[in-house]
């Protein structure tokens, strides 16, 4: 009955329904019934058909008191999904996360977003008096969606990467060849593109854009992609141009200018 309490959430089975109080209106060609609500703007709940019959609810359901008695095992798994989102609160901030393109304050939010989602979960599936304790725990502050954890650490270890990326002889390789390839080479290699994660560091460095620079961190994976492209490099350069073979005997203009 639990599971399809948080399946099924409808007026029809909502705790804030008030059937004493209804009224019945036209809409369209056919008559619907709508039912006092004290959650839902307006006072009344979505419509129901003539047999008692609803499909929606709004943001507010709530479990009936009798159904809150039989959800107290829920309670358990409730607080324990409560616990681990404000401990994941807290890493975030103290160690910041790997989000390639979200700073580490949108995603403390975000988490605090779920603290809340679940405690609205006990007060729509729960008695008060069956509250897990974590529930009474404090929800985490909301933050600045730009504070990002480690600043000094990823502008450190970014600036080092970047270091490393200018030494490797590889990069250096790719830097003198990228002109003498043409432009389907170059794509085929992605020669221009290893060198923009460069570039692009750079970038990210001058203005300070933590995020970016955080995505280099481990300089082993770029460098270790700086050596393939090197190696398709080196094979297309080395390949000699195919040239046509003319046919022996008297030629024909057809063979001269390759037509057909």
């Amino acid at each position: 009955m639990a599971k399809k309490n948080i399946i099924n959430k409808s007026c029809e089975n909502c705790g804030c329904l008030n059937k004493n109080l209804c009224k019945k209106q036209q809409i369209g060609d056919r008559e619907v019934l709508f039912y006092g609500c004290s959650k839902n703007y307006g006072g009344f709940s979505t419509s129901f058909t003539l047999d008692g019959k609803c499909n929606g609810s709004c943001g507010g359901w709530e479990a009936t008191p009798e159904e809150k008695a039989k959800n107290k095992g829920m309670a358990k798994e409730i607080g324990a999904k409560i616990k681990e989102r404000i401990e994941r609160w807290e890493h975030i901030r103290i160690h910041g996360c790997s989000d390639p393109s979200w700073e580490d304050g949108s995603n403390m939010n975000l988490v605090r977003n779920h603290v809340l989602y679940e405690k609205s979960q006990c007060q729509a599936l729960l008695l008060p008096e069956d509250y897990p304790v974590e529930y009474f725990l404090e929800t985490p502050p909301e933050v600045n969606n730009k504070y990002m954890a480690r600043g000094k650490e990823i502008r450190e270890r970014s600036q080092k990467s970047l270091e490393a990326y200018k030494a490797n002889s590889d990069y250096q390789f790719i830097l003198q060849a990228v002109n003498r390839l043409t432009k389907q080479q170059n794509e085929q290699t992605h020669a221009s593109a290893f060198l923009r994660y460069v570039s692009g560091l750079e970038d990210s460095i001058q203005n300070d854009s933590l995020v970016e620079m955080r995505r280099h961190k481990n300089p082993d994976r770029y460098i270790s992609g700086f050596r393939e492209c090197r190696e398709k490099i080196e094979k297309i350069l080395v390949e000699p141009a195919q040239e046509n073979v003319l046919p022996m005997g008297q030629l024909s203009l057809f063979d001269l200018y390759g037509l057909t």
